[in-house]
């Protein structure tokens, strides 16, 4: 009968652990982790379970997935119970039925978020998601970071027309966190 008992103690105790843990944030001290991906399109149903079963396994802080040639929302098909899934949705293709671009990125839920960075520059539509987020830092405090998901040009040395995306870029990336 005390056999029992205490087996039955430890897996009731063995059972909070998850919960412990998910409702435990993220500590000053852990590292920082991210999953970025260049899906090269998400039509098929194959490769968006393969990324889920990644994420699910390493479950990142946040994950960054780049070229999924997508309109529609895919939101619904990552894991949302788990993370806020932010989307640009992809840019028509010239002379073509397919979606150039469109970016996902997922922030963990444990994570605050103070906003999105609206994108006016037409360059960076359907190419990047900016967030600015707050984090612990090794002194107690919290820290603000903008985190930034894109797809860029390939070769931003020629004049190709990706000139006002660098631009847009760095100015994206040198203003400050503001609500």
């Amino acid at each position: 009968m005390k056999m029992c008992l205490i087996l039955g103690i430890m897996i009731v105790t063995l059972s909070l652990l998850p919960i412990v843990n998910a409702a435990t944030p993220l500590a000053s001290t852990s590292t920082f982790m991210i999953y970025a991906l260049n899906a090269n399109g998400l039509v098929q149903p194959v490769k968006l379970n393969h990324i889920n079963k990644v994420i699910n396994t390493l479950k990142p802080h946040a994950f960054v997935i780049g070229e999924t040639k997508t309109q529609s929302k895919l939101s619904k098909s990552l894991p949302f119970l788990d993370y806020d899934i932010y989307e640009e949705p992809g840019e028509r293709a010239d002379n073509h039925h397919i979606f150039k671009w469109c970016i996902v990125m997922g922030i963990r839920k444990d994570i605050q978020i103070v906003q999105r960075i609206e994108l006016k520059q037409k360059s960076l539509k359907g190419r990047v998601i900016a967030l600015d987020i707050v984090l612990p830092n090794t002194s107690g405090n919290y820290s603000s970071h903008r985190l930034i998901g894109a797809y860029a040009p390939w070769n931003p040395g020629d004049d190709d027309g990706t000139r006002p995306f660098w631009s847009d870029m760095t100015n994206l990336c040198n203003t400050t966190n503001s609500s």
